[in-house]
Parts: structure tokens; C-alpha cells; sequence
């Protein structure tokens, strides 16, 4: 018997031989291209950082040198200032100008027109001091109570709330001034204060229209102001105020943090004010509780509008955006096998 020839079996051994070479070559140069691409820098960077590199460090390289911003004011801007300037002025000038006023009539020797003239218990101002400075303390007190620090958000907080307030404290006196120049009313010293050429000539009950104050002990505003009864500016501002600031502590001011009675009993102090300068202003016969009533429903009027409208969402922190910054560790890994891709790893 002849025994097969081993050819066939020499053959089959060369192959594996040849496709064991093969691949440990191309295992080979495969490490080789890796340690070269390792090895290799990046342009205008060291050896060391060609494989890590932190994307802060990066991004601090690549930015641009800062340009000094330029101070820039908007048309918008321009626009706020000039109408809060005229309407400042207009109200001034209301108050304080030759203001053309309807002379009114009145009926002859009037018992609620007839009272002595004794002054104001709170002044014009005291009530506008009040009203714009205890504001502020209130909203500065409350806003320190919620952040802790005098921080920027502080401030911001501070300016939001205490615009609003003004924008909608603006409307109320424009609205106040506007009814005392256009409606009017005889105050209840009246008569003290103009006392009128006709005062004791005409008879009781006749309504006289023709007539001319004769008081030279007050002057010519006082003699004016004592026409502008209706509505009530002390009123309209004083609730305005108190309701706007009571809202504003019953919202802002954390709750669960203070004891059960020292809200309320802030909140009730705040409202006392509005009902002392109320009262005052019937006691002190510089108003027919019909002025006040009228000043009152006002300043409700004008606090709903800038609670509702200005303030909503009113219990809404500010919200002060911050630009991310990526953290320090945060690093760059350059793939060893594609150059272009870039992995980045928390």
C-alpha cells in the first residue's frame, strides 16, 4: 500500500504561517501610527498637552481680547425719561401753576362750606415723603430678609418692585390732579379762605355764580386750592400706597419664617396710615368725606391696575441669568484613530 504524499499538508501549514505574519504586521504598524500620532504636537502647543487638553484652558486661548464697551442709550430710553420729565413738570405745573380752574358757584351762606380754615394735620409733604420713601424702605427690608447679602440680584429686586410702584403711584396723582382742575369743589373753609364780596349780601339759599374772593391774609394758591376738593389726593395716595405695600408683604415676605402675628401686625400698620390720612383730611375740614370716598376708590382703582398689570406674575422672583462655565476638569480627548472627532468627558 502507498502512503499518501504530505504536500497538501506543508501547504495548508504555510498558509496559517503567512496570515499570522500578516496580521501581527498590520498590529504593528497600526502601535507604530498610534505612538506617531501620540508623539505628534499640535500646532503652536507642547508635546505634553497634544493629548489632553482642558476645554477651559482652550477656550481661554481661542477668545479674542475684550473691547471696552461704549455707553449707548437707546431711543427707548430717551423716550421713558422725556415722558417721565413732562409729566413731571405737568404735574407741577397743576399743583402749583396758573392753572386755569371753572369758577364755581355756591349757595349762599352753604353750612358745609362755612367751617374754619385750621391747616393739615398731614402735609403735602409728609404725604408724598411717605409715599415714596416708606416704599422703598419697605421693599429694601423685605428683599435683604429674602437674599441674605447686598448682592446685584438685591438691587435689581429693589428697582423692579420700586419702578412699578412709582409707574403706577405717577398714574394716580396724574388721574387726581386732572379731577381737581377739571371737576372740582368748593373745600368746607371755603368761605373762610376766599371769603367772597357777596358773602353777606345775598340771601340764604340763593346760588351765586358772580362774586370775588377778598381774603389778602392767604395767597393766591391757597385761595385756589380751596375749589379743589374733589377727589381727595391724600386719600388716593395714601390708600394706593398702604394696599400696594400690604400686597407686596403678604406676597414677598416668607411666611414660614415669621412668626404668626408679626405679618399681620406689619400689614396692619401699613393700612393705619391710609386711615389716618383719611380721617384727617374730614376732621380738618380740607374735605367732604364724599372727596374721600372718591380719593379712596381711586387709589384702589390705580392699586389693582399695578398689581395685575405691571407686577403679574406678582409673587415671580427676578431670575438672573448666568453664563456656564465649564468646569476646570472637564478635558478634551483627541481619538487615535480619527483626528477630526473629539470626545469630551465629565
Amino acid at each position: 500500500m502507498k502512503h499518501p504524499k504530505p504536500k497538501k499538508h506543508f501547504q495548508h501549514h504555510y498558509v496559517n504561517l503567512f496570515y499570522v505574519t500578516r496580521r501581527a504586521s498590520i498590529k504593528f504598524k497600526e502601535e507604530l501610527e498610534n505612538k506617531l500620532m501620540a508623539n505628534t504636537a499640535l500646532p503652536g502647543r507642547p508635546p505634553a498637552e497634544s493629548i489632553c487638553l482642558t476645554v477651559s484652558e482652550h477656550d481661554r486661548n481661542s477668545t479674542t481680547p475684550k473691547r471696552k464697551r461704549r455707553l449707548r442709550i437707546s431711543p427707548v430710553t430717551v423716550a421713558n425719561v422725556s415722558i417721565v420729565l413732562i409729566v413731571f413738570a405737568s404735574l407741577v405745573y397743576l399743583e402749583y401753576g396758573p392753572t386755569p380752574t371753572a369758577k364755581l358757584g355756591f349757595y349762599c351762606r352753604d353750612p358745609s362750606i362755612s367751617h374754619p380754615y385750621k391747616g393739615d394735620s398731614v402735609t403735602l409733604h409728609a404725604i408724598l415723603g411717605g409715599s415714596i420713601a416708606g416704599p422703598l424702605l419697605i421693599i429694601a427690608a423685605v428683599e435683604l430678609y429674602r437674599e441674605k447679602n447686598f448682592s446685584k440680584r438685591w438691587g435689581l429686586e429693589i428697582w423692579n418692585w420700586f419702578r412699578d410702584f412709582m409707574i403706577g403711584l405717577t398714574v394716580n396723582l396724574v388721574l387726581t390732579q386732572v379731577g381737581k382742575v377739571l371737576i372740582g369743589e368748593h373745600r368746607p373753609h371755603f368761605f373762610d379762605t376766599c371769603l367772597p364780596d357777596v358773602g353777606h349780601t345775598c340771601s340764604p339759599g340763593e346760588f351765586v355764580t358772580d362774586y370775588k374772593c377778598t381774603n389778602s391774609f392767604y395767597s393766591n394758591y391757597v385761595i385756589t386750592d380751596s375749589s379743589r376738593s374733589f377727589p381727595s389726593g391724600h386719600a388716593s395716595v395714601s390708600v394706593y400706597t398702604s394696599l400696594f405695600c400690604a400686597f407686596y408683604i403678604h406676597l414677598r415676605l416668607p411666611s414660614h419664617q415669621l412668626r404668626l402675628v408679626i405679618k399681620p401686625f406689619i400689614i396692619v400698620c401699613i393700612l393705619l396710615w391710609s386711615v389716618v390720612c383719611c380721617s384727617t383730611r374730614i376732621t380738618d375740614y380740607r374735605h367732604h368725606w364724599w372727596d374721600v370716598l372718591a380719593g379712596l376708590i381711586l387709589g384702589i382703582a390705580c392699586v389693582v391696575y399695578t398689581v395685575l398689570t405691571l407686577c403679574k406674575p406678582f409673587e415671580t422672583p427676578l431670575v438672573v441669568s448666568k453664563t456656564h462655565r465649564p468646569s476646570a476638569s472637564t478635558t478634551t480627548l483627541l481619538d487615535v484613530k480619527n483626528k477630526d472627532a473629539t470626545s469630551v468627558i465629565i
